[in-house]
Parts: structure tokens; sequence; C-alpha cells
């Protein structure tokens, strides 16, 4: 995400934002020029663009197996429907 609004430097209006924002928004990236904006989002680009380590990416992934056991009404009579809506038996 690119906060391209001076407002988002006051602490006030960055405090408004959610968590998952916040733990990335250091002072670093804050009042930032044009130019060193794009340069730090080349640099991420590039980085995301890299292939992904397949051992370490099976290491923090769940198995099928898992996450059943993690909740077991997956799997009994409900089915995923396309876009991850989930669609249920009806019993009359």
């Amino acid at each position: 995400m690119v906060f391209a609004d001076s407002r988002y430097n006051r602490h006030d209006k960055r405090s408004k934002l959610p968590k998952w924002i916040l733990q990335f928004l250091s002072d670093q990236y804050l009042n930032l020029s044009t130019d060193m904006a794009l340069q730090h989002v080349r640099h991420f680009l590039r980085q995301m663009s890299q292939p992904i380590d397949q051992a370490a990416l099976q290491s923090v992934l769940l198995t099928l197996e898992e996450v059943e056991r993690m909740n077991p009404l997956i799997g009994q009579s409900e089915t995923a429907g396309e876009g991850g809506a989930m669609i249920t038996e009806a019993t009359n």
C-alpha cells in the first residue's frame, strides 16, 4: 500500500490505521520524496518476484489432515462452492 498523503506523517492519523499496516509502517518510510518511494517500491517488487523456496513454504503450510483436526466440521456434509462459499446439504 502506498499512502501518498502528507496527513499520514502525523501520529494521530497513523494511529487510526489497522495494526497489520502499522507493523510495516516504520519511520524510515515516512515523508519520502517520490523518487525514494519509487526506489522502495522497486526493491520490494524485485524481492517479491523471486522464486519461493518450496521446502520453507511446506514447513509453514498446514496439510489437509491438520486443518481437519483443527476444525472437525470440515469434510462432514459440507463442500466448498465457488468463491469459497459453503454449500450444505439440506435435510428435510
